[in-house]
């Protein structure tokens, strides 16, 4: 989930982990990644919640988050919360299965 340091995205963040789902937090920042994790973690202890990076203006950082997510992970649902980022379509073009996109802009 992009956009999830805080907000409406931390908080989708938030209740997406209290559902217990995985919940992948990817930011360009390191700090803020790993911030809104241990905010969760607070709340929730027990979360299955981390941080990857992810810059959206960078198709090599992209492409690693995709192919990440693709060995390691089952993506149903792709949360993006950014005003008109088009690099999201970059990202889910390069994920295989099914996804959905939440999107407000």
């Amino acid at each position: 989930m992009t956009g999830a340091n805080g907000g409406i995205g931390g908080h989708t963040a938030l209740e997406l982990a209290r559902a217990g789902s995985e919940v992948i937090l990817a930011a360009r920042s390191e700090a803020k990644g790993r911030d809104a994790v241990e905010r969760i973690r607070r709340e929730l202890p027990s979360a299955n919640v981390h941080f990857e990076t992810l810059d959206l203006a960078s198709l090599r950082s992209v492409r690693a988050f995709a192919g990440m997510v693709n060995r390691e992970a089952k993506l149903d649902r792709c949360g993006h919360r950014c005003h008109g980022d088009l690099a999201l379509s970059s990202v889910l073009s390069l994920l295989h299965g099914s996804w959905s996109l939440s999107s407000n802009l």
